[in-house]
C-alpha cells in the first residue's frame, strides 16, 4: 500500500499541531484525525483568543503602569493582533499555538514582552518593518523553553547547577528553530541573545554591548521588567519603580538609554 503524506500540517480544533507538513499518516495516525472533529479556522482562531487574551494583558499592562502612554499600547496591541491572528499561513504559526498550550505563565509573559518591547520601538521608530519583527521576536523570544522539561521552568532559584545548564539551553534551542522556518535575523537575534548582558555576563555566548542587537537589547529589558512586576511560580510581585531602579543601577548589564526609554512609555519617573 502507498504511503500518504500529510501535504500540509494538520490542526485540532484547539491549534495544536497534528500532523506535520511531509510527514508519514500511519493507519492508527488516520484513525485518530478520523475520531476528532477539527473544526472551522474561525473555531481555531476564537479558542486561541481565549487562551491568549491579548486585550486581557493589554489591560493588564495599562493597570500595572497607570500613567502609560495610551496610544502606544494600542497600536503596539494592533501589530501583535495582526501578528498571532491574522497569520495562520506563517510558519511560526504552529509556534504559537503550541506556546499558547504549554503553560500559562510563559505564554502570558511572551505577550507581556512583546507589547513592551513593541510600545519600546514604537517610539524610536515609525518603520512598520521593523515594530513588527520586534514583536514577533519578542513574542517568540522563550520558544526554546517548549523543549526544556515543564518541571525545570517551576522555580529556577532551586535548581541544581546542572539543572540551570539545562534550561539555559532555552535561548540556542529556540535560535534553531526559528531558524529552520526562515524568520528574519532581527527575530534570530533576539531569540539567541535576550539573556546576553552589556557587560558579556550573560549567556549563552557572553558577548557584549557591541555584539548585542539593539533589538535584543530592548526585548531583554522589557523581559526583566515584566519579571519584575508579574507574579510567576518563581517569585512574587515586586515594586516597580524599585525595580527599573535597580536596571538602572545595573548599567552595565542593561542599556540605560532603553531603560529610560521603557519610563517614557509607562510614564514612570524614575531618578537621575
Amino acid at each position: 500500500m502507498k504511503d500518504i503524506i500529510a501535504k500540509e500540517n494538520i490542526y485540532n480544533s484547539k491549534g495544536v499541531l497534528l500532523v506535520a507538513k511531509g510527514q508519514k499518516i500511519t493507519r492508527n495516525i488516520e484513525q485518530k484525525l478520523q475520531s476528532l472533529s477539527l473544526g472551522s479556522e474561525n473555531e481555531e482562531i476564537s479558542d486561541l483568543n481565549k487562551r491568549i487574551s491579548i486585550t486581557e494583558c493589554s489591560e493588564k499592562i495599562t493597570k500595572t503602569y497607570p500613567y502609560i502612554d495610551s496610544a502606544l499600547i494600542e497600536k503596539a496591541t494592533v501589530i501583535l493582533n495582526s501578528k498571532i491572528f491574522y497569520s495562520k499561513s506563517e510558519p511560526w504559526w504552529f509556534l504559537i499555538c503550541t506556546l499558547s498550550n504549554y503553560d500559562e505563565w510563559l505564554y502570558t509573559h511572551s505577550i507581556d514582552v512583546a507589547l513592551i518591547s513593541t510600545m519600546m520601538l514604537i517610539k524610536l521608530t515609525n518603520n512598520e518593518r521593523e515594530q513588527n519583527q520586534i514583536c514577533l521576536g519578542a513574542l517568540l523570544h522563550n520558544i526554546g523553553k517548549l523543549l526544556i522539561p515543564k518541571r525545570l521552568l517551576q522555580d529556577f532559584d532551586k535548581l541544581s547547577d546542572q539543572e540551570k545548564s539545562i534550561v539555559k539551553q532555552h535561548c540556542e534551542l529556540g535560535y534553531d528553530m526559528i531558524t529552520k522556518i526562515n524568520l528574519s535575523k532581527e527575530c534570530a537575534d533576539i531569540v539567541l541573545q535576550h539573556h546576553e548582558r552589556m557587560d558579556g555576563s550573560g549567556y549563552p555566548n557572553q558577548i557584549k554591548e557591541k555584539e548585542i542587537s539593539e533589538f535584543a537589547k530592548i526585548v531583554m529589558i522589557a523581559d526583566a521588567v515584566d519579571n519584575i512586576t508579574s507574579y510567576s511560580s518563581n517569585q512574587e510581585t515586586k515594586d516597580l519603580r524599585n525595580g527599573i531602579q535597580t536596571l538602572l543601577e545595573e548599567q552595565s548589564q542593561f542599556n540605560p538609554g532603553y531603560v529610560r526609554l521603557l519610563c517614557e512609555c509607562i510614564g514612570e519617573k524614575i531618578n537621575k
